[in-house]
């Protein structure tokens, strides 16, 4: 981080970037749940999306049901707004056809989970599709990429709210029943000295 040539800020296209970047976080943020997702990258095919090529997918163990998608839209020190607006339009179009292809209900509206890395950003997002063909599309953390000591005490506290989004992402995959619903049987335990 700290060394003469710091090959982060110097400028690298996409995915040299997403290697020091995106890739490394998403990596280490679901290795302790993959027994229970499962994320492949580069030039990765979806069926559900028409085929579209994403730069990483995260699915549901059994790979049946993608629950995200990524896309690098840009390396670092690579300020081209046009690429990230292009590759945004395209990634929540397909974000779109997923969810359109899902179970829904009022009670439990399905999402779709996305991230995006721009220069030294990765934001993490979320999209529910509400009503019929209306849809939400909410930030829910940023990380900087650290490339400095500074930065890393920045990225630092940001880690909470990544690590919210994260268990959003999990609960969603394990979809988790509240312990209010009529439809679980809940059996008391007797408490214990």
């Amino acid at each position: 981080m700290c060394s003469p040539s710091n090959s982060i800020v110097t400028e690298r296209n996409e995915r040299t970037s997403a290697i020091d970047g995106v890739i490394l976080v998403v990596k280490n943020l679901f290795r302790p749940f993959n027994d229970i997702v499962h994320t492949r990258w580069i030039e990765i095919e979806d069926g559900s999306t028409k085929r579209h090529k994403w730069d990483g997918v995260v699915s549901i163990l059994d790979g049946k049901a993608a629950v995200m998608l990524i896309e690098f839209a840009g390396g670092f020190a690579n300020v081209d707004q046009n690429k990230l607006e292009n590759d945004t339009i395209k990634i929540y179009r397909n974000a779109t056809r997923l969810l359109n292809s899902k179970n829904s209900s009022p009670e439990n509206p399905p999402s779709i989970f996305v991230v995006i890395s721009h220069h030294f950003k990765i934001y993490f997002e979320t999209l529910t599709l509400v009503t019929d063909r209306a849809y939400v599309r909410s930030r829910k953390a940023t990380l900087h990429v650290p490339y400095s000591p500074s930065s890393l005490k920045t990225a630092m506290e940001q880690l909470p709210t990544v690590f919210a989004w994260r268990d959003m992402v999990i609960a969603s995959v394990k979809n988790t029943v509240t312990l209010d619903n009529s439809n679980l049987k809940t059996i008391p335990v007797p408490s214990t000295p």
